[in-house]
């Protein structure tokens, strides 16, 4: 969901897209365990 909204405008920039995803990953995880994590995602941009 959170990739959805740029990936559709044509935003294909890896620092932006690994910068959503780390929000919404840690966003996520914050919820679920009550801690601030530490992720480094990897995002394929074709």
């Amino acid at each position: 969901e959170a990739l959805a909204g740029p990936l559709a405008e044509g935003n294909c920039d890896p620092h932006e897209l690994g910068r959503l995803t780390r929000r919404a990953t840690g966003r996520l995880v914050s919820r679920r365990t009550g801690r601030k994590p530490t992720l480094v995602p990897v995002v394929e941009v074709r």
